[in-house]
């Protein structure tokens, strides 16, 4: 039982987990701290609210680029199962 569960744990796709959700909250982080310094500099509201709208889209793309290199070698299989062949 116990090599079982330990086995589990170091598994490949755990740590891929785990570094998947450790990049996702340190790009969180990044995200937040880069949104309130731009209040700083920024005075006009409407110019403020779009650059943090900026920032935010920003954030989400870089944690959908994190996931997809991490778990990369699992996407290719998951294209290559549901591609439709050609010719």
């Amino acid at each position: 039982m116990e090599e079982s569960i330990s086995r589990w744990l170091y598994g490949p796709l755990v740590g891929k987990f785990v570094a998947a959700i450790i990049g996702s909250i340190i790009l969180v982080i990044l995200s937040r701290i880069f949104q309130r310094s731009l209040t700083r500099y920024i005075k006009e509201s409407e110019s403020r609210y779009r650059a943090r709208k900026f920032v935010r889209f920003v954030g989400y793309l870089a944690g959908a680029i994190l996931i997809a290199s991490i778990f990369s070698d699992r996407l290719g299989g998951l294209i290559r199962r549901f591609s439709i062949p050609v010719g």
